[in-house]
């Protein structure tokens, strides 16, 4: 039976959220925590979470520490599989993501088989495979049959600072050679709006971040390509 004081603290929780900027919507929030918005709805409306359902929140709402002592609280049969990886993400040096070879080798370890140890030295250098120790020292990466795979239940942090660097390192590996191919796509656009053109736009992006979701998660579209995709806007104006 979940605690009526869990559906309390998630619901006090997202009005807080919403509550702190206009482009705080439920459908943004959505987006963020990868859950559907009827789910973050009825979330909102004082519904009952699974504890999956309440780390994807929380990787919004939360700090990793005050996730921590939520999960001590409501979902304390869990606190041992939250050990590592938020005491992973609580350090600055333990940035799983600290360069862009630890993007690229995490990327080219995604699909669902993985890659071969020997090709991924082939691709990354020799002197990268430092990286994929770390990485496999930290428990992000596991090796399997001599392929190295991500992590089924590492939770990456993904604070906005953190996705601006990663998305810095996408940038950096963005391959030009090939920037006309299928699955390369670049686009820019400048424009002054309103607040109500603010907010469209904002909806706009949710909403292709959640389709995105979708297409990623799948099962008959996942494949061995790996891919590194963005989005970003912006105020332009810099506040002094």
């Amino acid at each position: 039976m979940i605690s009526r004081d869990l559906t309390e603290f998630i619901k006090t929780r997202i009005q807080k959220w919403t509550s702190q900027q206009r482009e705080n919507t439920l459908l943004v929030l959505a987006a963020k925590s990868r859950l559907g918005y009827s789910t973050v709805r009825r979330l909102a409306a004082g519904g009952e979470p699974e504890f999956q359902s309440f780390m994807q929140l929380a990787s919004v709402l939360l700090t990793p520490e005050e996730t921590v002592q939520a999960v001590e609280q409501y979902f304390p049969d869990a606190r041992r599989s939250i050990d590592r990886p938020f005491q992973f993400m609580q350090s600055t040096k333990g940035d799983p993501i600290y360069n862009k070879d630890c993007l690229l080798i995490i990327a080219l370890c995604c699909p669902n088989n993985g890659i071969e140890v020997s090709e991924l030295e082939r691709i990354v250098g020799l002197k990268s495979m430092s990286s994929v120790n770390f990485l496999l020292d930290s428990e992000i990466l596991v090796l399997d049959s001599g392929r190295l795979k991500l992590s089924s239940d590492y939770i990456f942090d993904t604070r906005p600072d953190n996705i601006l660097k990663w998305m810095g390192y996408i940038i950096d590996l963005f391959d030009r050679g090939r920037k006309d191919e299928k699955g390369s796509f670049t686009t820019v656009r400048i424009s002054g709006l309103n607040e109500k053109g603010i907010d469209r736009l904002h909806q706009i992006m949710a909403q292709a971040e959640q389709a995105i979701d979708e297409a990623l998660g799948d099962k008959g579209l996942q494949g061995d390509i790996s891919i590194g995709l963005g989005m970003i806007s912006t105020p332009m104006k810099p506040k002094i």
